[in-house]
């Protein structure tokens, strides 16, 4: 690695395959959570919040029990707008840093936001990577 690296993990609504389409179209972001590393890999900092979802307000017993986050904890969470504004705070300069995420889901997830919301975090603008590439290359 020759720069440092946010790594990104969301969490989005979901049911049951057998209950309904899980698409990130259909999918909505409601926790983010995200570390900082150098490039040595040493954690500089943490960040996390959960995400009021706009069209899928109630979570599934199914996502929360997938999740571990509650009905209570996105009730009472910021949208998402407000969310990537504390999270683009927090963030802070990042330029000649990447962000990385264990596979393409996350990309594809904040693409689908920047849409539903027209608001695009500030991550969407520096390289990423796709964690299980370099993974399944030095494991083979």
């Amino acid at each position: 690695m020759t720069f440092p690296l946010v790594i990104v993990d969301l969490e989005a609504t979901c049911w049951p395959a057998s209950e309904r389409e899980q698409t990130v179209e259909e999918m909505e972001v409601i926790e983010i959570g995200a570390v900082k590393v150098d490039r040595c890999g040493q954690l500089l900092d943490e960040f996390t919040t959960f995400v009021r979802p706009k069209d899928n307000q109630h979570l599934s017993d199914f996502c929360q029990t997938l999740t571990g986050i509650s009905q209570a904890d996105v009730d009472a969470a910021p949208d998402y707008p407000a969310a990537i504004s504390i999270f683009d705070r927090w963030l802070g300069d990042v330029d000649g840093w990447a962000w990385a995420s264990w596979g393409r889901y996350d990309l594809r997830q904040l693409l689908s936001e920047k849409t539903r919301h027209e608001v695009k975090p500030s991550l969407l603008s520096i390289p990423y990577i796709n964690l299980k590439r370099p993974w399944r290359k030095s494991t083979r």
